[in-house]
C-alpha cells in the first residue's frame, strides 16, 4: 500500500489514516457506554495532528459520535464550511466579541468560563443575533484551575442567563480532569465528587443542563459514574495513551496514524567525514547514510535529544547529524552495501510485519507524551486515506 501510495501520488513524506482502526477505537469506547451517554470526539489541534477534515468527514457519518470538539472557533468554523454538520463544542477560550454572531449562525456552542464572558452575554441585544440563539456550555473550575467559573455560582449563573440573556441557551455544563491518567487519581475523584454535588444541587432547583460532561479518555475508561450525559474522547480516539506509563489504553485500542517517507538519496562517507549543518556527525568507519526528505519543518524535533530512529525494511536505524527544516539523515550501515536504496519506505511512526515505531514509543524516546509527537506533526504532510 505504501509503495502505491508513493507512486501514485509522487510524495516525499506522507501519513497514512486507517479508518479501521479509527472505528475499532469508537466502537471499543462506545460498548463502555450506556445507549443514553453521547460520545464526543475531540479532532481540536488538527485532530491531535492527523487531519481535522479528513478525521470529520470519517466521523461525520459514524452511528457511536453523536458531537465534535474544538479548542477554537476557527477549528468549528472550518469544519462548517467542509459540510460537517455534527454538533460541534469549542472547548477552549473565545472572544465573544464577534464571536457569538458566528457561533450562532453556524450553529456552534461556545464554552463560557469566566465573569467578562457572563456580562457580554447578559448585555446581548435583541437584534444581535438575528433570528439565531447562541447555544452556551458552562465550565466549571472543580480543581483544575485553567478555565472555569466558581461551582458555588452555579445556580444563580444559570438563573441570570435564563432571565437577562434571552438569545443564549445554556445547553450543557462541564468540567475537566487534572489527573485522571495518574496511577493515584485520588485528587481527579475529589473533582468527580465536586462536579456530581454541582449536578445534584442544579437539577434539585430545576436549572440542569440537559448535558453534563466531563469525561476525557482516561476518566471515561476508569469511572463509568462519570460519563454522565457524554464523554469526550480525546487522544483514545486516535489510539493514543492518555498516560504510557500510568494509563494505557485496552489492546483492543489501535493506532490511526503512520507517518512514512521515501529515502531521497543513499550516500557513502569516508571515515572523517562530516554530515549536515555544523558537521555534528564524523563518520568512524566507513558509512552508508540515507537522506529523508523529512525535517523539523514536519515535525521532526530539532533536539537532537528527540526522535532517534526510524524503521527501514524490519531493522531500526539511528537518525544522526543535525535535523535540517526538510531533511534528516539516518545510518544504514549495518544493513549491509545492497540493503537499502533511493525510493525505498522509511517509517517514522508505524510498523511493518516484523517492527514497530508507534508514537508511544516515540513520546519515551523524546521524554514526551504521545499528544505531543502527533500534534506537531505539520499540515503540509498530506493525510492520504488506506
Amino acid at each position: 500500500m505504501a509503495v502505491a501510495i508513493m507512486a501514485e501520488h509522487n510524495l516525499p513524506t506522507w501519513i497514512e489514516l486507517r479508518p479501521a482502526a479509527l472505528t475499532a477505537n469508537l466502537r471499543a469506547v462506545r460498548e463502555q457506554l450506556k445507549p443514553t451517554t453521547r460520545l464526543m470526539a475531540v479532532v481540536k489541534a488538527n485532530a491531535y495532528g492527523h487531519g481535522l477534515q479528513e478525521i470529520a468527514r470519517l466521523l461525520q457519518n459514524r452511528p457511536e459520535v453523536q458531537w465534535l470538539g474544538v479548542a477554537r472557533l476557527n477549528e468549528a468554523a472550518a469544519l462548517r464550511a467542509q459540510g460537517i454538520d455534527l454538533p460541534i463544542l469549542v472547548l477552549g477560550h473565545t472572544p465573544l466579541q464577534g464571536g457569538t454572531a458566528v457561533a450562532a449562525r453556524q450553529d456552534i456552542a461556545l464554552a463560557i468560563h469566566a465573569e467578562g464572558q457572563l456580562r457580554e452575554l447578559r448585555d446581548l441585544s435583541a437584534s444581535s443575533l438575528g433570528p439565531h440563539r447562541l447555544k452556551v456550555h458552562l465550565k466549571v473550575d472543580t480543581g483544575m484551575h485553567r478555565l472555569g467559573l466558581q461551582p458555588r455560582d452555579m445556580p444563580e449563573i444559570i438563573r441570570s442567563l435564563t432571565r437577562s440573556a434571552h438569545q443564549t441557551e445554556v445547553e450543557g455544563l462541564f468540567t475537566h480532569f487534572h489527573s485522571a491518567d495518574a496511577a493515584d487519581a485520588t485528587l481527579d475523584r475529589s473533582q468527580l465528587q465536586i462536579f456530581q454535588e454541582i449536578v445534584r444541587e442544579l437539577q434539585h432547583q430545576g436549572l440542569r443542563p440537559p448535558l453534563c460532561h466531563c469525561s476525557n479518555t482516561a476518566a471515561l475508561l476508569r469511572w463509568p459514574e462519570a460519563h454522565f450525559d457524554m464523554v469526550r474522547l480525546g487522544g483514545g480516539l486516535y489510539g493514543l495513551n492518555p498516560n504510557s506509563a500510568s494509563c494505557r489504553l485496552p489492546s483492543s485500542f489501535r493506532p490511526v496514524l503512520q507517518w512514512k517517507a521515501q529515502v531521497a538519496q543513499v550516500r557513502h562517507l569516508k571515515t572523517g567525514e562530516g554530515l549536515g549543518y555544523g558537521q555534528t556527525f564524523k563518520a568512524s568507519r566507513p558509512s552508508r547514510i540515507v537522506v529523508l526528505p523529512v525535517g523539523y519543518g514536519d515535525g521532526l524535533p530539532w533536539s537532537s535529544t528527540g526522535f532517534r530512529q526510524v524503521l527501514l525494511g524490519s531493522a531500526k536505524i539511528p537518525l544522526v547529524g543535525r535535523i535540517c527544516m526538510d531533511q534528516s539523515f539516518a545510518d544504514a550501515t549495518d544493513l549491509g552495501p545492497d540493503a537499502i536504496q533511493a525510493g525505498d519506505v522509511a517509517i517514522l511512526i508505524g510498523d511493518t510485519r516484523d517492527s514497530s515505531q508507534w508514537a508511544d514509543a516515540v513520546a519515551t524516546q523524546e521524554g514526551t507524551i504521545e499528544y505531543d509527537v502527533t500534534t506537531r506533526l505539520a499540515s503540509r504532510i498530506p493525510r492520504l486515506l488506506t
